[in-house]
């Protein structure tokens, strides 16, 4: 289980690409691209993928929608639709079960994702986060809302997954926005977790659970408050999950913060995308701060970057203005880091700072405005320093990844630096004496897939 006080997770997701044209080859050409800018410039290192509820199904109606039999308006009809496989929750009916799509995302990303990770030594984390949103789930028959049913629909994937790729996920996000998908309310998402934990140890699989993922931070209070008093929840929970579409408070984090805290849980911010948002440095700073988040997620994967594909055999993938600025956290505190304890005597710096795996320290300071600083309490050795300017959001930066000279300090040395105007520099230990420590779970990460009303984004 990952202790309290870990770091984040920056989420970002994968786009919905055969929705605009299936397996397209202007697509294929900068997917790569895409990939690399999300593991090597960006950080990225956790994927959230998608299952729709209707993959349970006498129909493989993705795979109609593909090869043209059924249009994707129709496909959408039907998507999240389930027919149960049979009447008993212990015996699965494969014939009963379509995983077509959740093999293209598979393939397409997922794969691709951990063989980058995996080029630098890193393990992707697996998300699996069960979707369903349309109108007939407030029908007292929808199969997935039995809890043991519920729990048989997520074995299969497990097997699925382990007898068709040779991994399973790392992680099952119970349920999308409960809330908006009037699955149900907390009590009913944390029978479905328990469940679902059992049915998955028996079977020799222990994943991590998050939940709620609720849209905005109050209905996540409320819908912990109720999976708490659960029987037996704590056993498998190990993430507190809530969307910021609402409820942003400085005193709705906190409190979520402190649940997360008492019961040995991770809290993380996992959605927040749509076209308008200022999910930027400013948010992140503040759900790693006030949150204490040990997971992050901004836009898709297509919304991380600029793509021109006017000649589409060689189309130009370049990094989005906002994302210049949230790498300075993402690119530098890796998967295991633990924050330390950090302030500040002046308002216009807040300070963040994490011990990596390996034991060296990473500073993270939000400058409000240009100024001079200096840090005591640092362990001795040489340390690099970055800093972006500019107003943290969308605009484009004054003044991009300028590389200061390393500073070399002993131990009870103070570093003194200064930035030019407002923004964010990163401080990072290169070498010298190490500190290490028993450490949680920062994972900066992306979904490989998902489809909504803001699509793309």
């Amino acid at each position: 289980r990952r202790p309290p006080r870990s770091t984040p997770s920056n989420s970002s997701a994968a786009s919905d690409v055969y929705k605009r044209q299936p397996y397209d080859t202007v697509v294929s050409h900068y997917l790569d691209t895409l990939l690399g800018v999300a593991v090597n410039y960006l950080g990225v290192n956790r994927v959230r993928l998608e299952v729709r509820a209707g993959a349970e199904h006498t129909e493989d109606n993705w795979t109609k929608m593909i090869n043209g039999e059924i249009t994707w308006d129709e496909y959408k009809q039907v998507w999240y639709k389930t027919v149960n496989d049979n009447s008993d929750p212990n015996v699965i009916n494969w014939s009963g079960f379509h995983f077509s799509e959740l093999d293209y995302n598979i393939n397409r990303l997922v794969i691709p994702f951990r063989q980058n990770l995996a080029a630098k030594g890193e393990k992707l984390y697996i998300n699996l986060c069960y979707v369903a949103f349309q109108e007939d789930y407030n029908s007292t028959n929808y199969d997935h809302r039995d809890p043991a049913e519920y729990a048989e629909f997520i074995l299969a994937v497990f097997e699925h997954m382990q007898n068709n790729f040779g991994f399973v996920p790392d992680a099952v996000e119970v349920f999308l926005e409960p809330d908006v998908g009037k699955f149900g309310d907390g009590t009913l998402v944390g029978q479905c977790l328990v469940a679902a934990g059992d049915k998955l140890k028996a079977a020799g699989f222990t994943p991590d659970f998050i939940a709620p993922s609720s849209t905005n931070l109050t209905n996540a209070i409320t819908h912990f408050d109720q999976m708490i008093q659960v029987a037996r929840v704590q056993e498998y929970w190990t993430e507190l999950s809530y969307h910021a579409y609402a409820g942003r408070t400085d005193a709705n984090l906190a409190s979520l913060a402190t649940r997360a805290r008492q019961y040995g849980l991770g809290a993380s911010m996992l959605e927040w995308w749509n076209s308008s948002n200022p999910a930027n440095m400013h948010w992140l700073h503040k759900c790693l701060d006030v949150g204490e988040n040990v997971a992050w997620q901004i836009k898709c994967l297509f919304g991380l970057v600029n793509i021109d594909a006017s000649d589409p055999a060689h189309p130009v993938v370049t990094p989005k203005n906002f994302i210049k600025y949230i790498r300075h956290y993402t690119r530098y505190i890796r998967p295991g880091a633990i924050r330390r304890a950090a302030s500040s005597n002046d308002s216009n710096f807040e300070p963040l700072v994490f011990t990596n795996p390996d034991g060296k320290n990473v500073v993270v300071i939000k400058a409000n405005a240009g100024g001079s600083f200096s840090i005591t309490g640092l362990a001795k050795g040489r340390y690099g320093l970055v800093y972006t300017t500019g107003d943290g959001a969308n605009g484009t930066p004054s003044q991009y990844n300028i590389q200061l000279n390393d500073q070399v300090i002993s131990s009870g040395d103070i570093l003194s630096t200064s930035i030019p105007a407002a923004g964010v520099m990163t401080i990072y230990q290169k070498d010298g004496d190490t500190v290490i420590v028993n450490h949680g779970t920062v994972r900066f990460s992306a979904s490989a897939y998902t489809v909504g009303e803001n699509e793309g984004e």
